[in-house]
């Protein structure tokens, strides 16, 4: 699993398991240091393979985080596996996606 900054946008390559987790989560924490300055957010899940719960537990973790730090966050290119977990698990009532 590859997870970078593009501008203002963390895109997420890859299977996101539990096996990759705790990489994923000091990748994450290091790449949002270095949005002190953005203040909106894109998070691109377009390249995911695989999703478990232990990732939408992180991605939850990852949005709490930007509302309390006042940032405005949405997801883009969701592909259709994940565009469907979303709406399974109600997520798509709660986060912006485009």
């Amino acid at each position: 699993m590859n997870v970078l900054l593009k501008k203002n946008t963390i895109v997420f390559d890859g299977n996101f398991v539990i096996d990759n987790s705790r990489e994923l989560k000091d990748k994450l924490i290091n790449i949002y240091k270095t949005l002190a300055e953005i203040k909106s957010i894109n998070i691109d899940l377009n390249g995911v393979n695989e999703i478990d719960s232990s990732a939408i537990q992180l991605i939850i973790s990852l949005c709490k985080t930007l509302e309390e730090d006042k940032k405005d966050f949405n997801f883009l290119k969701l592909n259709e596996n994940i565009s469907n977990l979303f709406t399974l698990t109600g997520l798509n009532k709660f986060f912006k996606i485009n």
